[in-house]
Parts: structure tokens; C-alpha cells; sequence
């Protein structure tokens, strides 16, 4: 934003590609997950050795175009709308872990590609909103109608990952309270 804001778009996209590759990881399956838990759900049971983070960095699935949307006013809202985003995608990827690995040991494209969509459509909203956001931001144009619609995240979807579970806490459940070590 600082660099857009002094008219230096050059850097600002150089700056605007490295955070795009960052959110790119954070789409892909294969490195949302540590490689070593593909072969402790997976050990090798074939002649060959399965490298799956390899198979899944080559999904491929065909993608939509999309609109980017406002990601805040700010950078602290930017930010936040960004780990949500990573929270949403490891909470997805997870519920496919599984089949993505299943699909992959019998080298099945199809599913692997229908199983990663969702996760690389992320990442193209997430870049294309980041830069949209960015240039709104740092040229000063920021439309306030489309700031007032800006998407809400229910923070009881977000999954802490570096809170430990500990004592008397549970998850956080829809609905409920954390109350009484419920």
C-alpha cells in the first residue's frame, strides 16, 4: 500500500506477488499439511515411493475468473479477512484429506483436480482481492458502499492453530458459550 501510495507500482507488485505466493501455499494442499503426515496416514505400500506433496502441487483443476472484493479499509482488516481465508481452507482441507489421499493412490486425477479446486479458487479471490484492496487503499479510492458489504467471518468457524487445548477448554461451538469447561 505504501508503495502504491508513492507511485511506485513496480515494487508494489513485486511486494504483491511474494504475498501472492504466500497465499498460493496456503491453498495448496500439499503444503497446508506437513509432508510427513501424508505417510503416517499412507505409508508406502507399492514398489514405488508416492511422493505426494509433488502429486498434489500438479493438480490442476480448470478455474473460474473472479471479482475481487474489498478485504477492509485497512491493513489490520486486510489481514485478518486473509487468516480467515487460511483458516476456512484448513478447515476444508481437512474434511478431504482422506479421499485427496485416496485419490492419489490410485493416481486419480479427476478427484485430486475436483478435491483441490475449491482451495486454488480461494487463492485466486485472495490474490485478486489483496491487489484490489491494496490499490483502493493506496490510491485513495475506496468505495464506501462496497466497504459496508465487506464479508463477515464467524470467528467460532476459526481454528486456533497455535492455542493448545488445554484444562478445562473445549472447542467453541455454534450456539454455545465457553462456559464451565463447555
Amino acid at each position: 500500500i505504501e508503495e502504491i501510495q508513492h507511485g511506485r507500482m513496480e515494487k508494489a507488485f513485486l511486494y504483491w506477488s511474494l504475498l501472492a505466493h504466500f497465499i498460493q501455499e496456503g491453498s495448496a494442499m500439499g503444503h497446508i499439511f506437513p509432508n510427513r503426515i501424508f505417510y503416517d496416514f499412507f505409508p508406502d505400500d507399492a514398489p514405488y515411493h508416492r511422493h505426494y506433496h509433488q502429486m498434489l502441487d500438479f493438480c490442476n483443476p480448470e478455474l473460474e475468473p473472479v471479482r475481487p472484493n474489498l478485504l477492509g479499509t485497512s491493513v489490520a482488516e486486510i489481514i485478518f479477512r486473509l487468516g480467515m481465508f487460511t483458516e476456512q481452507n484448513e478447515v476444508a482441507a481437512r474434511r478431504v484429506f482422506f479421499p485427496m489421499l485416496e485419490a492419489c493412490r490410485r493416481d486419480d486425477k479427476e478427484t485430486m483436480h475436483r478435491l483441490a479446486r475449491p482451495f486454488l479458487q480461494s487463492a485466486i479471490l485472495q490474490c485478486a482481492s489483496l491487489l484490489h484492496t491494496a490499490i483502493a487503499i493506496g490510491q485513495g479510492d475506496l468505495n464506501l458502499e462496497e466497504a459496508e458489504t465487506l464479508k463477515s467471518f464467524n470467528l467460532v468457524d476459526a481454528v486456533g492453530h497455535t492455542i493448545h487445548q488445554g484444562g478445562k477448554y473445549a472447542h467453541i461451538i455454534r450456539g454455545h458459550n465457553v462456559v464451565k469447561g463447555k
